[in-house]
């Protein structure tokens, strides 16, 4: 929980959030945090997540999508040189790696190829114990962001905060981003998101995508992420849950390939193809 803490209370002064693009994005307030027992009080953040006020049709999805993908891109951009404690949460980077580990088990139980999935957790797996370009939220997903009922946003949730790679939060918010839209009514989450992201982060970085290194993790890891989780928590049909992993089969493939023509027209074009 230290580090938590020590993220609520520095990042928000480091990260630029007064870009009107970012609009109510904000990190909860600590009132009271008691290092010995480890209880962190904090302020409200409201009643629902963004996963469960999704398919609320009052909830203007494509907005709160851009703003998260803006407030994502200056929190890797103006954190390469934060400090968030010793080692950078060594326990967060080998509990993120609990996908990488067991991606090959989930090939095995869907008749896919587990001996690629080896590949992926012994060369990108094992990264993650050294990444070290930006600070990470680590958990970045619509269940860890909140919303009132003025529909202001507030990302919760930072035990997995980590010194790591920018991309991987990305490649997790839109993950899960593209199941909410494919299952629960297409409303333009991680496009919005995507878009958002790239045109923000390119203010200060230029333009990501064409870096091969950021766009093979990216590929990489949204693909772990779809070819993994999906079989534990349900989303569908037995036959629609294989799409989706055999989705992240693919994406894994392209994204270790380099293939940045596919990955522009497929399923991550929002952040490669300058035209969507």
């Amino acid at each position: 929980m230290d580090f938590e803490a020590t993220a609520m209370t520095t990042l928000p002064s480091l990260v630029q959030t007064s870009m009107p693009e970012v609009g109510n994005v904000h990190v909860p307030t600590i009132m009271k945090y008691d290092e010995t027992s480890k209880v962190l009080v904090m302020s409200d953040a409201g009643k629902r997540t963004l996963k469960e006020a999704y398919t609320d049709p009052a909830t203007n999805v494509p907005k709160i999508g851009r703003q998260l993908g803006a407030w994502l891109a200056y929190l890797h951009v103006f954190t390469q040189e934060a400090d968030i404690g010793e080692g950078g949460n060594p326990t967060a980077r080998s509990i993120y790696r609990w996908s990488y580990s067991n991606l090959a088990n989930v090939a095995n139980q869907y008749g896919l190829n587990a001996d690629f999935c080896e590949y992926v957790n012994n060369l990108y797996g094992l990264s993650l114990a050294t990444d070290d370009a930006c600070v990470c939220h680590g958990d970045f997903w619509p269940g860890n962001i909140m919303l009132d009922e003025e529909q202001n946003v507030t990302v919760i949730d930072w035990e997995m905060c980590r010194r790591g790679r920018g991309e991987l939060d990305v490649a997790q918010f839109a993950a899960e981003a593209y199941l909410l839209d494919r299952f629960r009514g297409g409303k333009g989450l991680m496009d919005s998101f995507c878009k958002s992201y790239r045109r923000s982060s390119a203010k200060v970085w230029g333009d990501i995508t064409t870096d091969r290194r950021w766009a093979r993790r990216l590929g990489v890891h949204i693909g772990v992420h779809l070819a993994f989780w999906p079989a534990s928590v349900e989303w569908a049909d037995r036959d629609e849950t294989k799409a989706v992993i055999e989705l992240g089969h693919e994406l894994m493939r392209r994204g270790d390939a380099e293939d940045l023509d596919w990955l522009s027209e497929n399923v991550l074009g929002a952040l490669f193809n300058r035209d969507k």
